[in-house]
């Protein structure tokens, strides 16, 4: 699967079961070394086995977890086809597969959760943007992060006939295919005396489009970058009600465009978009760091994560701290190193964050306000 999407994200970190495997690795895509990518996944299996034995796991257990994970051994086109970096996150019930544009280090985490801290610079500046892709003949929604796009299913216009059906329903049955001239503009449908190319009927069809997108839209705050060709986008603008559309659009006609094509340009839009809202966090952190809201105690910003306090938390993705967190008694026991008992405590704090609807910044340790690899806004 290429791509990772906000539900995808969600689907990981709500997933809570006795053993949770995480693998991440670099791939090859192209060339000889790409034999190369294989034989790393399998001695991540046999990593990831040792340490279901730790667990105390029988054969048996240890087959069911990881028969997915070596069954794509077996699959030479899978290894023929990969991006930057492959993660694979395995439970004896479920597994997901993500072919992402980042190198990862090479890592094995098993525990009670999925490990998922070096998913979120793919994720964040500071997370999701949308793109409308929007022409006379259909509209289709995306949604997207660096990591790629995927389709949300909402209950579209398809295409201007479609919309105006529903202000008159005779035209449901006088008009079944609209006819578009090569730049995306609508043409007259044959046999008939209609014409869709009038700025008013436009606007009534957009107004139907953006009435839609509210059912999903309502309670959203990513931005929303439109694909279309030049003359749609000031009608468009005017019956948009969605507060966080971008100026800027996505040109040509959307139809004629790949998934892959509407990414890289939508990208290059909301990029710049996501650092400032980065650089705003920083500020912000920079701002209430004297007081008693912003914090960098591994303590505190742990604990405040699980309870629902965090605001905004900075992590470092070239950094780990392991322990173990009792909520119980609301103390954090620190360790030297990885065991298959104890949590990564900034993957920890971060997972919890995104569940209570705060904001994660994941950055190199030389970006991080501070020195302890991680600071924190409190909510109060």
């Amino acid at each position: 699967m290429n791509g990772l999407s906000d539900i995808q994200l969600e689907a990981l970190l709500k997933k809570r079961t006795t053993h949770c495997v995480s693998i991440y690795m670099p791939t090859y895509q192209v060339g000889k070394e790409t034999e190369q990518n294989p034989i790393r996944f399998k001695n991540l299996l046999t990593e990831a086995e040792e340490k279901l034995v730790q667990a105390g796991c029988s054969t048996t257990e240890i087959d069911q977890l990881l028969s997915s994970g070596q069954q794509l051994l077996e699959d030479y086109d899978f290894w023929q086809q990969q991006a930057e970096g492959l993660a694979v996150f395995l439970t004896a019930e479920e597994t997901y597969i993500f072919k992402l544009p980042r190198n990862f280090k090479t890592l094995c985490v098993v525990n009670d959760r999925f490990h998922i801290k070096p998913l979120l610079p793919l994720l964040n500046k500071t997370g999701k943007f949308f793109i409308l892709a929007l022409s006379l003949g259909a509209v289709k929604l995306f949604e997207g992060s660096l990591g790629g796009i995927r389709e949300i299913e909402v209950d579209l216009p398809k295409g201007i006939a479609d919309a105006l059906s529903h202000d008159d329903p005779e035209r449901q049955l006088q008009h079944q295919t609209l006819s578009r001239t090569g730049d995306g503009r609508p043409a007259i449908f044959h046999g008939h005396g209609d014409n869709y190319d009038n700025k008013q009927t436009i606007r009534r069809y957009f107004q139907h489009v953006d009435k839609q997108l509210q059912t999903v839209l309502h309670d959203q705050q990513a931005p929303m970058v439109v694909a279309c060709v030049d003359y749609l986008l000031p009608i468009y603008t005017e019956a948009n009600t969605y507060n966080h559309l971008v100026r800027e659009r996505i040109g040509g006609n959307p139809d004629e465009l790949n998934s892959n094509e509407l990414h890289t340009q939508a990208w290059k839009i909301v990029e710049p978009i996501f650092e400032q809202a980065q650089k705003e966090a920083i500020a912000n952190y920079h701002d209430v760091s004297k007081t008693e809201l912003g914090t960098t105690d591994i303590r505190t910003i742990v604990s405040a994560a699980y309870f629902k306090r965090l605001k905004t938390l900075f992590v470092a993705t070239d950094e780990q701290k392991w322990g173990c967190f009792d909520p119980d008694t609301n103390s954090l026991e620190i360790e030297s190193e990885a065991s298959i008992e104890n949590d990564e405590l900034l993957d920890f704090a971060a997972a919890h964050t995104l569940m209570n609807n705060g904001k994660v910044f994941a950055l190199e340790s030389d970006q991080v306000p501070g020195d302890t690899g991680t600071a924190a806004i409190l909510r109060y």
